[in-house]
C-alpha cells in the first residue's frame, strides 16, 4: 500500500474557513473509500485557537502560533518558520510515499523545506493543487509582499513537482507556463471542485414561482472576482416594474466596499447583507431565494474557465444559477444555468428576468440534482484524483 499526506496551511480563524474545511473532511472520507492500493492522511496547520477538532475528527489539525504580516515582516516570518517546522515534523513521522500539497503562496522558507524535503527522501513524490492563477490574485488582493515572493520563488517550487493539479483548464496553463522548459517529466490533471451531495441535500422547499418578484442570493467570502459589483451596478440601471432583492450572505474583503459602493446608487433598497449564515438559518436561506449566484468576474483572475466551490454545491440543492465564466463541466445550453459576459460590464437585470420566467413548470430541483451526482460529487472526482496518484507513485 502507497501513503500519502494531504497538507493545507490555513491562516485565519475557524469560522472564515468553514466552508474549506467542510470540502478537506469530505475530501478525505471520500479519497480513502476509492481502494486499498492508497491512502491519504490529513495534515491541516491551523493558528492555534482554531478549535475545530472535535468538529472533523477524520482531520488532522496542527496548531501553529504564527502572525499574519500586518503584525509585522518579522513576526509574520517567525510564524511561517514554525509552520513549516511542524509541517517537516510531520512529514518525517509519516514518511509518505507522496505529499500532495494545497498551494500556499510561495516563500523562500517553504521553499528550503520541500527542497530539503526531496533531498533526504528523493523517491517521495511532491504533487500541488490549485485553486487560482496565484500572481493574479495575490495583485487583485493588493498584497506586494506576497506577490513578490510568490513571483521570485513559485518558479523554484513548481521546478521541484512531480505532478500539478488545477481546477481548471486556464489555471493548468498558468502552472505549466511557470515551469522551465527544461522540465519535463511535471504530470498534470484539471479537476474541478466537488460537492459533498450528504453534507449538501436537496433544498426541503423551492419557492413557488413569483412573477412580480425575484429573489437572488449569494453565500460565500465577498470577494472581487465574485463581481458582486457587477449585479448592484445593474440592479441600479434597472428601471422595470417588476421587483428584484439581492441577498448577501457572508463578508470577505469587498465587503466594505460594497457597502460604500451602494451608499452612492439609488438602488440600495434592492440589496440586502444578511451576514453570517449556518445550520438552519443557511437551510432556509437557501430555500428562500430563485436563483443563486456564483462568480461572475474570474476574468480579473485573468481566467476564463473556471470551477469555483459554489458552483456544484448550488446544481446540488437545485438551485438554478447565474455564472460569469466557462464552466467546462455544465453542458452549453444547461437550462438552470443563466451566463453573462465575462466582463466588468452590468448585469442586465431585463435578461435575467427573462431566464427567471423559462424556469415556470421546469422540475429544476431532480435534475440538476442528477446532474451534480453524475458529474460533480466527490465519488466521481477523487476516483480521478486517486488513478492520477496511482500512476505518479
Amino acid at each position: 500500500m502507497k501513503k500519502g499526506i494531504f497538507v493545507a496551511f490555513i491562516y485565519s480563524n475557524f469560522h472564515k474557513n468553514i466552508g474549506i474545511i467542510n470540502k478537506f473532511d469530505s475530501f478525505i472520507h471520500y479519497f480513502n473509500k476509492n481502494g486499498t492500493d492508497i491512502i491519504l492522511k490529513p495534515v491541516i496547520l491551523v493558528p492555534e485557537n482554531f478549535e475545530a477538532g472535535q468538529l472533523f475528527p477524520e482531520l488532522k489539525f496542527i496548531p501553529i502560533n504564527f502572525m499574519a504580516p500586518a503584525n509585522g515582516f518579522l513576526d509574520y516570518i517567525q510564524g511561517k518558520i514554525a509552520s513549516v517546522k511542524k509541517f517537516i515534523i510531520e512529514v518525517k513521522r509519516h514518511k509518505p510515499d507522496f505529499i500532495y500539497l494545497r498551494y500556499p503562496v510561495a516563500d523562500p522558507i517553504l521553499f528550503i523545506a520541500l527542497k530539503y524535503l526531496k533531498k533526504i527522501y528523493p523517491d517521495m513524490k511532491l504533487i500541488t493543487e490549485h485553486q487560482t492563477k496565484e500572481l493574479f490574485e495575490v495583485k487583485l488582493l493588493k498584497k506586494p509582499l506576497h506577490f513578490f515572493l510568490e513571483y521570485i520563488f513559485g518558479k523554484y517550487i513548481r521546478n521541484m513537482l512531480d505532478g500539478i493539479v488545477s481546477m481548471s483548464k486556464s489555471i493548468s496553463v498558468y502552472q505549466k507556463s511557470q515551469i522551465s522548459s527544461k522540465i519535463k517529466n511535471t504530470r498534470f490533471l484539471v479537476l474541478g471542485n466537488s460537492v459533498d451531495l450528504k453534507k449538501n441535500r436537496i433544498r426541503r422547499i423551492v419557492p413557488g414561482y413569483d412573477s412580480e418578484e425575484l429573489k437572488l442570493g449569494f453565500v460565500g467570502n465577498l470577494s472581487s472576482w465574485h463581481g458582486i459589483d457587477r449585479l448592484i451596478h445593474g440592479l441600479s440601471d434597472y428601471i422595470g416594474t417588476r421587483k428584484i432583492k439581492l441577498y448577501l450572505v457572508g463578508k470577505g474583503s469587498e465587503f466594505d466596499k460594497l457597502k460604500s459602493e451602494l451608499n452612492l446608487i439609488p438602488s440600495k433598497e434592492r440589496v440586502v447583507f444578511l451576514g453570517s449564515l449556518t445550520g438552519k438559518d443557511l437551510a432556509d436561506f437557501y430555500c428562500s431565494i430563485n436563483i443563486a449566484v456564483s462568480s461572475l468576474a474570474l476574468h480579473r483572475l485573468e481566467m476564463t474557465d473556471g470551477g469555483p466551490l459554489k458552483t456544484p454545491e448550488y446544481m446540488a440543492k437545485g438551485i438554478p444559477f447565474i455564472i460569469g465564466y466557462n464552466d467546462l463541466e455544465i453542458p452549453p445550453h444547461f437550462p438552470f444555468v443563466f451566463r453573462v459576459s465575462s466582463d466588468d460590464k452590468p448585469i442586465d437585470i431585463n435578461k435575467l428576468f427573462c431566464f427567471y420566467d423559462t424556469l415556470i413548470g421546469k422540475k429544476q430541483t431532480d435534475m440538476m440534482r442528477k446532474f451534480a451526482k453524475k458529474n460533480m460529487c466527490f465519488s466521481v472526482k477523487t476516483a480521478k484524483l486517486y488513478n492520477f496518484f496511482k500512476n505518479l507513485v
